[in-house]
């Protein structure tokens, strides 16, 4: 018996150490590709958008766009994944991050100041692939553009949850209500509600974005005035060629997947759904989304 216990003690700390080890590892790999990142702007109609690039010419470009109330930082772990095929652009949207304040209440207007933002990009070289997170869906789903090139949208909100939308109609109806909310205090809480993913590397990701995140009260405010576009249920309603949405099976800010509601708003697209997945797929599960792109996107 006491053998059993030593045995079982022995694989325990061999399997501890090296699981730390990998994490070690993998966090001071993320962390030398992150200072790669070199940090500059683009104009775009008087709106100076900052974009984040790691260019490698022997690799063809990935451009990422974040979701609502996020920078650039949350996309670096699914970046560092994609680097292995791709050289890495990752944007900041309008009123976020380090980009300008000026911002869109309306999505066509949004998907206009989008196509600008790609055909600046492609200065840089030849866009192969496009990756939206979250509220980023409802403009990188411009018809096209996704029929041009390959789209990849991350947790889409197509059908949200009766508590998003109650969430989203409060900060739409107070500005006290968007700041305060949004004080670093409630990061945890923020964090514990949408992530459903508890691993090290996930927890990680999670907590250096929700607290390298804060905005000022002028970009919250800036951002507030985009609500309009995630309460409007006819914003996938036109034509789209997204090739892959990426789905997390427990993701609160949407209903319980309905294939067929899915089908009506993509028809063209494939999904995955990864389980055991909140709303923050890109901090939560770099990996399994990049083995999704690369097994289907050539």
């Amino acid at each position: 018996m006491l053998l059993y216990y030593i045995t079982i003690y022995t694989f325990s700390k061999v399997y501890f150490v090296i699981r730390t080890q990998k994490w070690y590892n993998y966090t001071m790999n993320l962390k030398s590709w992150r200072r790669k990142l070199k940090n500059e702007f683009i104009n775009i109609d008087g709106n100076k958008i900052s974009i984040y690039k790691n260019l490698e010419e022997s690799k063809p470009i990935a451009v990422l766009f974040h979701g609502f109330g996020g920078n650039y930082f949350g996309l670096t772990p699914l970046g560092f994944e994609l680097s292995k095929k791709y050289s890495i652009i990752i944007c900041e949207l309008p009123a976020h991050g380090k980009s300008s304040l000026s911002t869109f209440q309306n999505i066509d207007i949004f998907r206009i100041f989008y196509k600008k933002m790609i055909s600046k990009l492609s200065n840089f070289g030849e866009i192969h692939l496009i990756v939206g997170h979250s509220f980023s869906s409802y403009f990188v789903s411009d018809n096209e553009i996704s029929k041009k090139i390959p789209t990849i949208i991350i947790n889409p909100v197509f059908e949200p949850s009766d508590s998003f939308l109650a969430g989203m109609k409060l900060l739409n109806k107070s500005r006290f209500l968007m700041i305060f909310s949004n004080l670093p205090v409630f990061s945890p809480f923020k964090a514990a509600t949408l992530q459903k993913t508890w691993s090290l590397e996930a927890n990680k990701n999670i907590y250096q974005n929700m607290f390298l995140c804060q905005n000022s009260a002028k970009n919250l405010l800036a951002q507030k005035s985009t609500i309009p576009i995630a309460l409007d249920k006819k914003v996938f309603e036109t034509e789209n060629y997204i090739k892959i949405a990426i789905i997390g099976d427990r993701d609160g800010t949407v209903q319980p997947f309905n294939k067929e509601k899915f089908r009506k708003n993509f028809p063209k697209s494939d999904f995955y759904i990864l389980e055991n997945s909140g709303h923050l797929l890109p901090m939560e599960k770099p990996r399994e989304i990049a083995k999704i792109i690369f097994e289907n996107i050539k």
